[in-house]
């Protein structure tokens, strides 16, 4: 994992989570971000129906069958997301990556990012900007002090260090670490040329779960949407 960087103090989104339009369109600086639990039988059977061989075959490398079957659901939750926004039916999307292996929508403007941990999983999508998703299930078997040490910056690793409360202290250690993966993802997508920040916003999306999502964008606008 690459050593974290020093960050600024993020925003937390206040939007409510609704159920998500059958045909979203954009208001002016705004960012969709979409949830899904990857156990709803929906996502699977929705998977079978629409995913290329590729990725069919890159689940079957999961070591385990409940991690398979998550990656085949966060792909066709994916697929679903997508395919609203361009008029299309999910088995018609096509995908290229870049050098670094990072996904786009061929023949599409579109931007997005997506990510799971667990159960949970979150696809974003904007008309612009880059865009970095992180989201962590909080967990507070870890050697926080000593992750932190090596990670972080001095700043937050004393943070860390000095908050006596495990729990507290898990919490602190996985929001540092959300936020500025998501950073990272944004920063390396951002183009030299690019005028605007980057933005780094927090996300609740499930009770034990933060999450983090950082935009070159200034001043961007959400909603949190549930899939269905």
């Amino acid at each position: 994992m690459p050593t974290l960087l020093e960050i600024s103090q993020p925003d937390v989104i206040s939007a409510e989570w609704t159920d998500a339009p059958e045909s979203p369109r954009f208001a002016p600086r705004q960012i969709h971000v979409w949830r899904a639990w990857l156990d709803d039988p929906r996502l699977l059977a929705l998977s079978s129906d629409v995913l290329a061989l590729c990725e069919i075959v890159e689940a079957e490398r999961c070591v385990s069958s409940l991690e398979r079957d998550r990656q085949l659901a966060m792909r066709g939750f994916l697929r679903d997301v997508l395919a609203r926004y361009v008029g299309a039916s999910p088995h018609e999307l096509r995908f290229t990556r870049d050098r670094a292996g990072r996904l786009s929508l061929a023949l599409s403007t579109l931007h997005f990012n997506f990510c799971h941990a667990e159960n949970v999983a979150l696809v974003a999508v904007a008309p612009y900007g880059e865009i970095g998703l992180e989201l962590e299930h909080v967990r507070d078997d870890l050697p926080f002090d000593e992750m932190a040490a090596h990670f972080f910056e001095p700043e937050h690793h004393w943070g860390i260090r000095t908050t006596l409360c495990h729990t507290q202290k898990a919490r602190k250690f996985f929001d540092c670490w959300t936020t500025t993966e998501a950073s990272l993802q944004a920063v390396a997508l951002r183009r030299e040329a690019d005028a605007e920040p980057v933005c780094v916003h927090r996300i609740c999306p499930a009770e034990s779960y933060l999450a983090a999502l950082a935009v070159v964008a200034n001043e961007p606008q959400f909603a949190l949407w549930n899939w269905c």
